[in-house]
């Protein structure tokens, strides 16, 4: 989630905003493109193709397997906490 505080609206009432970063093209959506189309398939393929032999690794992965889908659904409130904890602190401080 990206923190945008220069923005303007496009048209009145329209709804939609324009992310000003000073030029005329934003690359975010090509980077997203990527990371989802390529980075994230290949981080998977090399996760799932991994082999464990020892216990000790066999422990570990399980352990951060079951904490993975809890840290999932807590990231978003957590985030969106801080962010409001920076916007006061950055207005008032």
């Amino acid at each position: 989630m990206v923190l945008v505080t220069n923005y303007r609206e496009i048209t009145p009432n329209s709804g939609r905003t324009f992310v000003y970063g000073g030029s005329p093209m934003s690359l975010n959506g090509i980077f997203e493109a990527v990371c989802i189309i390529g980075v994230f398939p290949i981080i998977v393929w090399l996760s799932a193709s991994g082999i464990t032999t020892d216990n000790t690794s066999r422990r570990i992965c399980r352990f951060l397997g079951d904490i993975s889908f809890p840290l999932y659904m807590v990231h978003y409130p957590l985030m969106y906490a801080f962010y409001m904890w920076l916007i006061k602190t950055e207005l008032n401080g």
